[in-house]
């Protein structure tokens, strides 16, 4: 079946952004939302109805970073490539600019966001920054590097007991419990860690991405868990499963699959879904694709698969307009 787009109503505008890049995906209660490098948009799971989201349509920018949904999986988190936020609920766009507009020095990109009850926790190249989503504001910010100074985190998680945060500096941990979390005196960076990318919590245990291997917690101590030889390109969590996007120097990609103990439970190549996959995530046991350069799609067992990415240009264009008669 092909994707149907909603039409747009007489008198309004459309924008005509590349959606052909997929970069980051997420799932909501009724249809997976898709962030290309300039802006989102949404399939329905069991109807291929796409809707697309820009300024046009309120969005306050263009660019995306990252997105990540709420645990209710009614709210979605859209951060920009200039540290700018909008949370959208319900049709709705709500605008939080704080980190945009703060003058503090240093590099405030938002790698990864997290969401834990009502708030969501961002990665930031200056620590961790936590946003309030029911009152649609920053509640806190946490420089966790040595001395309290800036540190870029690329990876955020917690378990029962503590927070983990995946920084250049190593994987650091603080108890849930703590009272004052921005003083980095209350974040212990955990020995061997150096090279620490991404930090999931499995379920049944934390497992960290350090360079291109995964490493499980058992207690005190982090053991191999996963490795295969092939350049990680990220690590996700997703129905009790954790999906690894990989792919080599030399262009060849695909997505492993695996069970929570180790073994692997899907191989996703051979496939036109998958050349540059940015990030994998499974809706009732089926793969979704975000790929740099086949957009987004939904495989199947049979390893047949779906694209969703709106008819769109290839590239944004870079040259004159000329008008004839």
């Amino acid at each position: 079946m092909e994707a149907q787009e909603l039409p747009v109503p007489v008198g309004q505008w459309r924008e005509h952004l590349p959606y052909n890049s997929a970069i980051d995906l997420a799932a909501g209660n009724t249809r997976v939302f898709c962030a290309t490098p300039y802006s989102l948009f949404s399939v329905l799971f069991n109807d291929p109805v796409i809707e697309r989201f820009s300024r046009v349509t309120g969005l306050s920018e263009t660019g995306i970073s990252t997105i990540c949904m709420n645990e209710n999986r009614d709210k979605l988190l859209v951060a920009y490539n200039n540290s700018n936020l909008d949370i959208l609920l319900n049709g709705r766009v709500y605008n939080i600019p704080d980190i945009k507009r703060d003058n503090i020095p240093g590099d405030k990109t938002i790698y990864r966001a997290y969401a834990l009850q009502k708030y969501f926790y961002l990665a930031t190249g200056l620590g961790v920054i936590v946003v309030d989503a029911e009152r649609y504001e920053i509640k806190d910010s946490w420089l966790i590097g040595n001395a309290g100074n800036p540190v870029k985190v690329t990876g955020f998680s917690s378990d029962a007991g503590f927070y983990y945060a995946a920084t250049s500096e190593g994987l650091k941990k603080a108890a849930l419990g703590s009272s004052n979390l921005a003083d980095y005196q209350n974040w212990q960076t955990i020995p061997s860690t150096t090279g620490a990318v991404q930090v999931v919590n499995a379920g049944t245990a934390m497992l960290l991405q350090k360079n291109d291997s995964l490493f499980i917690q058992n207690g005190n101590d982090w053991s191999l868990f996963y490795q295969d030889g092939w350049p990680l390109i990220s690590c996700e969590v997703s129905e009790q499963k954790i999906l690894l996007c990989e792919r080599q120097i030399n262009g060849t990609s695909r997505v492993v699959i695996l069970n929570n103990n180790g073994t692997v439970s899907r191989i996703l190549d051979n496939t036109g879904a998958v050349s540059f996959p940015r990030k994998t995530i499974l809706v009732n046991n089926e793969p979704w694709v975000a790929d740099q350069y086949a957009g987004l799609s939904r495989v199947a067992n049979s390893n047949a698969y779906s694209n969703y990415s709106p008819a769109s240009p290839q590239a944004v264009g870079s040259g004159e307009i000329l008008t004839g008669n």
